[in-house]
């Protein structure tokens, strides 16, 4: 590097770089929590990064990315996070001073005034990490355990990431009945009757990010 600034995490992660024009910072911009069935997500635009868990309890958490808006089936706490650019670079959490970076094409993609936490990933999954089926409390969850929360307040805090979510397919089942908690992967089509099929188990089509906010 010549001029400008790179950050990396533990173990060289990737953080920022300020040279490269195709990398740009995710800052959360809106959240909230639907109430109900069928509850509609506010805010939300392609090519954002929304995570969400159920809101409390046990059960299946159904988003619909494939409908527009999207929404989630049942009662759900979701976040939402965008692309930092130069027009959503602006002033979200009060501060007047802070540190913001251009890429070669004097586009920002990080600006600290735009965020008052971030979204701290405890575990990403490759893309058919995870067999599928109809996974719920109860059934045995072999290939499908996406995280096990080390307490109650673990398993309170932890979102997963849902916009591949669509119709039953990339889906989760939170279940608190562990004591600690588990989030389990859940993807199928019930093809009922037909030729004898049943139910047909699907792998996760995306990369899925398990963390919490910090």
């Amino acid at each position: 590097m010549a001029y400008g600034i790179s950050a990396t995490g533990a173990n060289n992660i990737f953080q920022l770089n300020s040279e490269l024009s195709s990398t740009a910072h995710f800052a959360v911009s809106s959240q909230g929590t639907t109430t109900g069935s069928n509850g509609q997500i506010a805010g939300y635009s392609t090519g954002d990064l929304v995570v969400a868990r159920l809101t409390s309890g046990s059960g299946y958490m159904q988003s619909r990315f494939d409908l527009s808006p999207p929404q989630f089936a049942s009662p759900t706490t979701y976040k939402i996070l965008k692309k930092q650019t130069s027009s959503t670079a602006t002033n979200l959490n009060g501060s007047t001073y802070g540190i913001q970076v251009k890429n070669p094409l004097g586009v920002v993609i990080f600006d600290s005034r735009s965020f008052a936490n971030g979204f701290g990933v405890k575990t990403i999954y490759q893309k058919n990490a995870f067999s599928g089926g109809f996974n719920e409390a109860g059934a045995v969850p072999t290939g499908n355990i996406v995280y096990a929360s080390t307490s109650s307040a673990d398993y309170a805090s932890t979102f997963v990431s849902v916009t591949a979510g669509a119709g039953t397919l990339n889906q989760y089942y939170f279940d608190s009945s562990t004591g600690t908690g588990r989030i389990l992967f859940s993807s199928y089509i019930n093809a009922g009757g037909f030729m004898g099929i049943g139910t047909l188990a699907f792998q996760n089509i995306s990369e899925i990010l398990v963390g919490d906010f910090i």
